[in-house]
């Protein structure tokens, strides 16, 4: 909402991207769209996982991009000993 031209859905516009080009649009953005370029505050390891999660959309259920997109759990606080201190 909000936005014109509207985006086209992304899981169609992949399936026919060169991975290469996909990394690099989004490292750099794309001027005079809605598309920031994540370079600057990810690392190319990181882009290169979202380029997987991105090409596995045509084919990924409802299902499983809620599990890969869950929030992980909170870790556990560490144990405590005695009067709530921790030895």
């Amino acid at each position: 909402e909000g936005l014109n031209p509207r985006p086209p859905r992304l899981a169609g516009v992949v399936a026919g991207m060169d991975p290469k080009e996909l990394f690099w649009i989004i490292k750099h953005g794309v001027r005079m769209t809605a598309m920031p370029a994540w370079g600057l505050s990810h690392g190319d390891q990181s882009l290169w996982d979202m380029v997987a999660f991105i090409r596995h959309l045509p084919t990924m259920t409802p299902a499983r991009y809620r599990e890969l997109t869950a929030r992980p759990a909170a870790p556990e606080p560490p144990p405590t000993h005695g009067h709530g201190r921790i030895p």
